[in-house]
């Protein structure tokens, strides 16, 4: 069950930065489009 929590907590923050990343680079690149 800890183990569940804390492996949940990882996926949780890596999926907060991958969606972090991919906006900073995708607004940028949006705005050089247009």
């Amino acid at each position: 069950m800890r183990l569940m929590l804390s492996w949940f907590k990882v996926m949780m923050v890596k999926g907060w930065m991958g969606h972090l990343i991919s906006e900073l680079v995708f607004i940028p690149y949006l705005r050089a489009m247009i």
